[in-house]
């Protein structure tokens, strides 16, 4: 935070010379660190290529030592690594894993590599080092493996001598980039500290008449001639700005009364919708359920047949929720359209019972079923007394646990 405070405090001057200074550090660094990357991925990937080449031909020249079984010959090979300075040791490894000759320069480690995998020829890097391995092969068959470390001494050597490098270069750099901010600066800030002092004058004394000087035609310039125009315009909008503001609160008066209607339409459409959602969860579960085991095929002609039946009536009862959620304002008002006929009200729960069948069995709950047939005729709505149903099984197998039972019984009782 004293950071922060320190720096909103400095003059506009120093502040265009900090963001030049840093723009300039910034750019130096990502540009160093990635030329650095590139280097060294370069410089890595052309060792690995010289050094692969190498192993290549120092295993060429020790097949024949290996087939024969002459080390003392091998060693010789192994021991015309010494021109290469950067290698600092090598081992032949037979088939079965014995170190077979070895070499090691006045600056390499005396622990050899390790025997490498399966694969013909590969490369590490291990710790700092570079390990290359090569299969050793003699008339098409492989008669053993060579593996060779380099210690990367070049690599670091000319990281240094690059680090050097952009330290010196990035130190020149800033120092041009800050005497150049400074200079910038102070062009920047002499006209906009000439236009802070004509606003402070305007808002100390109240007086529209002060306008500041413009100094050239650039940005700050504009900006300049803006703020005179600007001091113009005020005294001209002042009366017009309390004529708004009263207009304005009589608006405010009249929105509060919108808002609080919006409000209450709000409130009821999140009724409405909290109620579309509970009814048409029931009639969608059973279509995807049926679906889901009609898709995987595993129920008898008979349940196939149920199954489509099941579908065709929930999809024809959702289509029909869906035609009366078309008319919301009859829903939210509680206006709703019912077509009464003469109905068996044991076949209105059978078919409910079907729709969430599906959910009963995936909690393994026993649906209970005891209807009689024509001893339950009612005059309703098919449509709307399924919904009532589905509502009623649902929130029984939803708060029954599972391996229950939801007993559902239509019996004709006496008039009071």
């Amino acid at each position: 935070m004293k950071a922060a405070r320190w720096l909103a405090d400095l003059p506009i001057g120093s502040k265009l010379t900090l963001l030049a200074g840093a723009a300039s550090a910034i750019a130096l660094l990502v540009s160093s660190a990635a030329f650095i990357a590139y280097d060294r991925a370069t410089f890595d990937d052309s060792t690995v290529r010289r050094l692969s080449g190498e192993a290549a031909i120092v295993a060429a020249n020790s097949a024949t030592a290996i087939v024969f079984r002459d080390p003392e010959a091998a060693q010789v090979t192994l021991a015309a690594l010494a021109a290469e300075r950067d290698v600092t040791s090598a081992v032949l490894y037979t088939m079965d894993g014995a170190i077979f000759a070895t070499y090691a320069s006045d600056v390499g480690t005396r622990d050899p590599p390790r025997a490498p995998s399966d694969a013909f020829a590969g490369h590490a890097f291990e710790k700092g080092q570079l390990i290359v391995h090569r299969r050793v092969m003699f008339e098409g068959a492989p008669v053993g493996t060579l593996v060779m470390r380099d210690d990367l001494t070049a690599r670091w050597e000319r990281l240094r001598r690059y680090l050097a490098t952009v330290a010196e270069v990035s130190l020149a750099a800033l120092l041009v980039a800050l005497l150049a901010g400074r200079l910038a600066g102070r062009a920047i800030s002499a006209p906009i500290l000439t236009l802070a002092g004509t606003a402070r004058a305007v808002s100390e004394r109240n007086d529209f008449s002060v306008r500041a000087v413009p100094r050239g035609r650039d940005e700050v310039g504009v900006l300049v001639a803006t703020f005179n125009e600007m001091l113009d315009g005020l005294q001209r909008r002042d009366a017009e700005l309390r004529r708004i503001q009263a207009e304005l609160e009589h608006r405010v008066e009249e929105r509060t009364g919108l808002l609080r209607e919006a409000e209450d339409a709000n409130r009821l459409k999140d009724q409405f919708l909290a109620t579309l959602s509970h009814e048409l969860r029931t009639p969608l579960n059973a279509i995807v359920g049926w679906t889901t085991l009609l898709m995987q095929g595993h129920l008898a002609p008979e349940a196939a047949t149920r199954a489509v039946t099941v579908i065709d009536r929930n999809a024809r009862a959702q289509t029909k929720l869906i035609e009366d959620v078309l008319d919301v304002s009859r829903i939210v008002s509680g206006k709703l359209r019912l077509n009464a006929r003469a109905l068996d009200l044991a076949t209105v729960v059978k078919a409910a019972a079907d729709s969430v069948a599906h959910a009963a069995g995936a909690k393994r709950i026993r649906l209970k079923l005891l209807l009689e047939a024509g001893t339950a005729l009612v005059s309703g709505d098919p449509d709307r007394l399924q919904q009532v149903v589905w509502n009623l099984l649902s929130n029984a197998i939803k708060f029954t646990p599972a391996g229950g039972t939801v007993t559902v019984q239509v019996e004709q009782g006496r008039a009071a």
